[in-house]
């Protein structure tokens, strides 16, 4: 681009010398207007240009801040924190009902059930705030795409009398089965609740959901901490499981033979509306007949939580998360370690300390002072002498009814029952008076 001054001598060189003093000053005039015009003009580009640098190095700023807030925040997903450790629990903070303040492990929680924040420490001692369990179920997922998903649909977040009891004090989750010493269990969970009723023999006050002060896993907690409940290896998720061969027995046996009223006001009324039958009288004359028991009222009645297999208590997809499975046959024992094995956020002792080492003698009340240890005097109402009915009760027939029928019990990989043959034969086309009843000595039978 030329100067203001090159245009001027330019201009001046095609004037022709010899013109006169008017056509002279003529020149002058039109020069200085000409020069004017330029002055303006090269402001104006001057002014464009800056505005364009202007803009442009606007725009590299803003363009830099995004980079910056995506940079942070990549940063932030890939350092999650891990999650809590018993070890790093401490004062004031909540997690299911407790949580993290300082990862010192000699400090005790206090029992604030009403503080909805707390803090995590990670292995690094950096202080990370979170808000409720949400917080570290959205990085636990986040971080980890492995986990299965928690659904309505599930088996475990059905909202039905089996949902599963939690304590957040020890981080159990137990998954409660009929005829596997459930009410023994759930006054054992009420008492680690320091509740005073846990003794009381009032169903409603052990059985009844909303009214019993226990939480359940499908009605107090939301799918996402399902989720990391259920994953997570801070959390304790048992289960107690009994064969299905003196599982039904002890069924019929409680239910069918010993509470007559029970069982014709409820079961026979309801065998009657499913057969569309004109009455129940037929129910009422087979009350105690366990083929009839196993063929009808179990089958008509396929979600009974006292009938219904173990296996279908937990979806196939959860099972290899359940990481303590107790038996019948050595209950007192399995809940002995279990309640050994898990401590409390909030002072350190074991839940068999609190609520099973001593005052369960059945006759005693809520104020007893015994040393009679959980399960260790079982309530005689539950006593139902199965051993002794089995010849009585079961025949071969009913016996493979029974192991085709809950097979899934038996399949299930996680679950190894002891083998329980109730009868072999002598020879292999043995006739009925060739059938003996096995028994090898265990107690499979005492509640």
């Amino acid at each position: 681009m030329l100067s203001h001054s090159d245009t001027s001598n330019e201009r001046y060189s095609l004037v022709d010398k010899s013109e006169t003093d008017i056509e002279e000053n003529d020149l002058d005039i039109h020069d200085s207007s000409a020069a004017a015009n330029n002055s303006t003009t090269s402001t104006q580009n001057n002014k464009l240009l800056i505005a364009i640098i202007t803009t442009i190095t606007a725009g590299f700023v803003a363009i830099g801040a995004l980079l910056l807030v995506l940079a942070a925040f990549s940063a932030h997903q890939v350092s999650v924190p891990s999650a809590p450790s018993s070890s790093l629990y401490s004062n004031s903070t909540q997690y299911g009902g407790y949580g993290i303040e300082e990862s010192s492990s000699a400090d005790i929680l206090s029992s604030n059930h009403n503080v909805d924040n707390f803090t995590q420490a990670n292995e690094d001692g950096v202080i990370y705030e979170k808000t409720g369990v949400s917080a570290i179920v959205n990085e636990q997922i986040s971080s980890n795409h492995n986990f299965p998903e928690a659904n309505e649909e599930d088996v475990i977040y059905e909202k039905t009398a089996a949902s599963a009891i939690v304590n957040d004090e020890y981080k159990l989750i137990y998954f409660h089965i009929g005829k596997i010493a459930s009410t023994e269990f759930k006054r054992f969970m009420k008492r680690m609740n320091n509740d005073p009723t846990w003794c009381a023999n009032d169903e409603f006050l052990v059985h009844r959901i909303g009214s019993n002060g226990l939480k359940y896993l499908a009605y107090d907690y939301s799918l996402k901490e399902v989720e990391h409940m259920m994953t997570s290896d801070e959390w304790t998720k048992a289960i107690f499981v009994r064969d299905p061969k003196p599982r039904l027995l002890s069924g019929f046996l409680d239910k069918a033979v010993q509470h007559k009223k029970k069982f014709e006001k409820g079961y026979c009324q309801s065998w009657k509306h499913k057969k569309d039958a004109d009455d129940a009288q037929y129910c009422y004359d087979h009350r105690k007949d366990f083929s009839f028991f196993l063929h009808d009222i179990t089958k008509l009645n396929p979600d009974d939580l006292h009938f219904r297999p173990v296996d279908s208590f937990v979806d196939k997809k959860w099972w290899p998360y359940i990481n303590f499975i107790g038996y019948m046959d050595s209950l007192s024992a399995d809940s002995k370690q279990l309640f050994k094995n898990i401590k409390s956020i909030v002072d350190d002792s074991s839940a068999w300390d609190r609520a099973g080492r001593t005052d369960w003698s059945p006759k005693s009340g809520c104020d007893n002072d015994d040393n009679e240890e959980f399960l260790q005097e079982r309530d005689s109402h539950h006593k139902t002498g199965a051993r002794e009915h089995m010849q009585q009760y079961y025949t071969d027939e009913l016996e493979k009814f029974v192991e085709t029928n809950w097979a899934s019990d038996y399949e299930n990989e996680f679950i190894n029952f002891p083998e329980i043959k109730l009868f072999h034969h002598d020879d292999e086309g043995g006739n009925e008076n060739d059938r003996k009843l096995v028994d090898d000595g265990r107690d499979w039978w005492s509640i």
